[in-house]
């Protein structure tokens, strides 16, 4: 798995931070503060695309500008509080970065991107932070991959994107990335199959203890 390989992509939510049920509820929220009822299975599953195609599936169009934006000032100033970082996850960050280019690929808002990572102590591990308004299209489509790619000055066959939903291993693969999948966020096992992803880890510190310091 590391031949050849100079930087490594991070999803932000579900992979490194334990977040998913923290912004299923934020997104909840602000839904219902709009008068609109939440389709809880339709935001989980969107996690780690944009909040737009998300909520785009249960709301109506002319609507989501102003839930968009309420969920994230809420989630940047209260919700992501109450986050908290999968175990190992410093200690495995401190040591990639000694040999390894390390990036965020991530759908939350680049912002909310900076917000989370330095309320959880990770953010200078990484060399750039992509979000899901950093390109005009984000995940699944490779162009928040290819973006950080560029960022970092290396191809796609030298780097390697690990995620814990469809979206990111489709966003991967569809950049020409090495992807592999993370259980105990968003994505279950059967569907990272059935999508043929190159690795399933349980836990993110299985994935750490893979890769070659």
């Amino acid at each position: 798995m590391t031949e050849n390989l100079k930087a490594i992509l991070f999803d932000l939510d579900g992979t490194l931070v334990d977040s998913v049920s923290v912004i299923v509820d934020a997104i909840a929220k602000m839904v219902k503060k709009h008068g609109f009822e939440p389709d809880f299975e339709a935001i989980r599953m969107g996690i780690g695309q944009p909040i737009n195609p998300t909520l785009a599936s249960f709301v109506p169009a002319d609507k989501i500008p102003a839930i968009a934006a309420d969920y994230t000032e809420y989630y940047n100033n209260v919700a992501v509080k109450e986050t908290r970082l999968f175990p190992g996850v410093i200690e495995g960050l401190k040591n990639l970065s000694e040999n390894y280019l390390l990036g965020i690929v991530t759908g939350k808002y680049e912002e909310g991107a900076k917000v989370s990572l330095k309320e959880s102590g990770i953010f200078d591990y990484f060399r750039t932070i992509v979000g899901g308004d950093t390109t005009e299209r984000g995940k699944p489509y490779p162009d928040p991959v290819l973006y950080a790619l560029e960022k970092l000055g290396v191809k796609g066959s030298e780097a390697l994107f690990i995620g814990d939903s469809v979206h990111d291993i489709n966003a991967g693969k569809n950049a020409g990335v090495r992807s592999v999948s993370v259980l105990g966020g968003v994505g279950k096992r059967e569907e990272f199959e059935e999508i043929e992803t190159e690795e399933i880890f349980e836990n993110i510190q299985e994935f750490f203890k893979k890769i070659k310091y």
